[in-house]
């Protein structure tokens, strides 16, 4: 389930209220780890996904007017991400 979070739940709202969704910031999701390569597909207005991790460069295919944001995890220093980069 943890893969499909976004989709299940935007499929159940715009069922629900169709195209345009639910009023911005109406459901908060807040997750921690690894997003996989879909995190956010096809999310619906209404919905903010917060991941304190990472994911890979997949995430919000097909976003449909909700919000992803994605922050490093506390351990990550500027100077591991500028190894990275």
């Amino acid at each position: 389930m943890q893969r499909t979070l976004g989709t299940m739940l935007s499929y159940e709202v715009s069922k629900r209220h169709g195209k345009a969704g639910l009023p911005e910031g109406t459901i908060q999701v807040k997750l921690r780890g690894h997003g996989a390569q879909s995190l956010g597909f096809c999310l619906a207005p209404g919905i903010d996904i917060d991941l304190i991790g990472d994911s890979n460069d997949g995430v919000g295919k097909c976003l449909s007017g909700g919000t992803i944001a994605i922050y490093p995890s506390e351990e990550v220093t500027m100077t591991m991400l500028c190894d990275v980069m």
